[in-house]
């Protein structure tokens, strides 16, 4: 694939993933989209899809006992996530982090850390 071609598939595939995430969130198949895709196409889509994941809503999914692979996330979990996120942008920008966001972050902190033990701990056994 030369680079001109990777770069249309790429395109291509960011005019795709906005429907194709929207199709799978609505538990309905996205096969309509991707019937006509190629190898190729849905490389390019994976990478899309890959680079805007939030790790911590992957990790979720891909631990999720589940079948359909769709996280169990409480509003507090999605809090947590956002005042993360929000704590890793003010520190980027060198902005003050207030204490509420502080405190957040750290109980998300310390819920990962917390899940990713127990996930050691299974593994292991």
């Amino acid at each position: 694939m030369t680079r001109a071609q990777r770069a249309y598939a790429i395109h291509w595939a960011k005019s795709l993933a906005t429907p194709v995430v929207s199709c799978v969130q609505a538990r309905l198949s996205p096969a309509h989209l991707l019937d006509r895709c190629s190898r190729d196409d849905l490389a390019a889509l994976v990478i899309v899809l890959a680079e805007a994941a939030d790790p911590g809503v992957l990790r979720a999914v891909v631990t999720s006992g589940d079948d359909d692979g769709r996280p169990d996330l409480s509003r507090r979990d999605v809090a947590l996530r956002k005042a993360h996120t929000e704590v890793v942008l003010l520190v980027r920008q060198k902005l003050p982090v207030p204490e509420r966001l502080r405190m957040l972050d750290r109980e998300y902190r310390r819920k990962n850390r917390e899940a990713e033990g127990q996930q050691r701990g299974s593994e292991a056994a």
